[in-house]
């Protein structure tokens, strides 16, 4: 999805589910649900970086954007209770930070692989996630790297798409086989592909090799 708004999609979802999406040059956030809605999962999709308006207040995918701070999933306190149950975040590529200030009940954030440092880490569990890019982890015993991971390519720009799949040969990256199966992987990634290609554990990010 990509748009000069400032977000991707709808900002109160309650028990949905938001899978194998590619959110890019959004405005302030990709993602921004109220945290006081439950049964929230989000989980295999890529979320480029935030991006400022180009000339004329549109970023279309004609049009090169420029850079912008922003977020990849930003929750929202300023309704209802404040409590989110129920939240999984799981298996996303994540060029910004999420932001996820606030109370969660039984919220779990595994298998991502981001690549900025999240300012707000809030009450959720973070395991099996990786910290690219020199991003510092929420919570602990997470693998960082000082790499983007990522094939990459031109961000903002009109002529070519941004390549969120893991880099390199498989196993090169600590991205590679992170998640046990016992902890939960989606049957398929953002492509359809089997999870786990094979063996006992699922690679983190939105793609399995």
């Amino acid at each position: 999805m990509q748009n000069g708004d400032h977000v991707g999609c709808l900002g109160t979802p309650v028990g949905v589910t938001f899978a194998r999406n590619r959110f890019e040059r959004n405005i302030v956030a990709g993602l921004a649900p109220s945290e006081s809605e439950d049964n929230v999962t989000i989980e295999n999709n890529f979320f480029g970086q935030a991006a400022a308006p180009a000339t004329g207040g549109s970023c279309v995918p004609t049009v090169n954007c420029g850079p912008g701070r922003g977020f990849c999933i930003d929750s929202n306190t300023g309704w209802g209770d404040g409590i989110g149950n129920n939240w999984l975040i799981r298996f996303n590529v994540c060029a910004d930070a999420p932001r996820l200030p606030g109370a969660f009940v039984n919220g779990k954030v595994y298998g991502n692989l981001f690549e900025a440092t999240a300012p707000i880490c809030g009450t959720v569990a973070y395991s099996f996630n990786v910290w690219a890019n020199r991003s510092l982890p929420c919570g602990q015993n997470q693998p960082t790297s000082t790499l983007t991971l990522l094939n990459g390519g031109a961000l903002y720009s009109a002529n070519s798409s941004y390549d969120y799949r893991l880099a390199g040969s498989p196993g090169s990256t600590p991205a590679d086989g992170l998640v046990p199966v016992s902890q939960g992987c989606p049957a398929t990634d953002q492509f359809g592909n089997r999870r786990p290609n094979a063996g006992t554990t699922c690679d983190a990010g939105a793609t399995e090799r």
